[in-house]
C-alpha cells in the first residue's frame, strides 16, 4: 500500500488530477437526467469583467487544452 501511494504521489501531477476532475465532472453530468441547462450571469458583467460562469468555463477549457497538448 505504501510502495503505491508513493507511486500515486509522484505520478499524480496536477494536469493529471485536473483531468481526473473534469472525467468526473462528465460522468456526473451525464448519468443527471437533465433536459435543459443553462449558465446565468451571476455578475451582471456591467465593469467589463467576466461574468463567474464564464470564468469557470474559461478556466475548464484552458484546463483541457493543457491537458489534451
Amino acid at each position: 500500500m505504501k510502495e503505491s501511494l508513493n507511486i500515486k504521489n509522484e505520478s499524480y501531477t496536477p494536469n493529471v488530477l485536473k483531468s481526473m476532475v473534469l472525467d468526473t465532472t462528465k460522468d456526473i453530468y451525464k448519468s443527471l437526467n437533465i433536459k435543459d441547462m443553462r449558465v446565468l450571469n451571476m455578475g451582471g458583467g456591467k465593469d467589463g469583467n467576466q461574468d463567474p460562469a464564464g470564468q469557470l468555463l474559461g478556466q475548464m477549457l484552458a484546463s483541457y487544452k493543457t491537458i489534451a497538448d
